[in-house]
């Protein structure tokens, strides 16, 4: 029997989103999480891929460490991504991925979650 991939012991402390651009329907990027073995170990690390024309994979790194709030979400916060007038600056210091996902929806692209 073949195991799902997210059951697999790499992927329980790990997460990607795909964006895709809303008008072409091309891939436009990706945002890969990795979250702390515990709670007690305390940091999350964010990577923001940009594949928009002009960006060529473009990758940009956050943290989070702490409690209290969303880390996904702070861990994004001050990243740019897009082009031209599809650009933006995320606005996202602990809010959660429920923001996350409408800036990005509302700059035209759709953030998906795969694992």
């Amino acid at each position: 029997m073949v195991k799902d991939i997210e059951t697999r012991p790499a992927f329980q402390h790990a997460g990607v989103y795909v964006i895709h651009d809303k008008t072409t329907g091309k891939y436009a990027g990706k945002i890969l999480f990795a979250w702390p073995k515990s709670t007690g170990d305390g940091i999350l690390y964010a990577a923001l891929w940009d594949f928009t024309p002009e960006k060529s994979r473009d990758v940009q790194n956050g943290r989070a460490t702490g409690g209290g709030y969303n880390k996904e979400s702070a861990a994004l916060d001050g990243m740019m991504f897009g082009t031209g007038n599809q650009e933006f600056k995320l606005d996202c210091d602990g809010t959660g991925m429920n923001s996350v996902e409408k800036q990005f929806d509302d700059h035209g692209y759709k953030l998906q979650w795969v694992i």
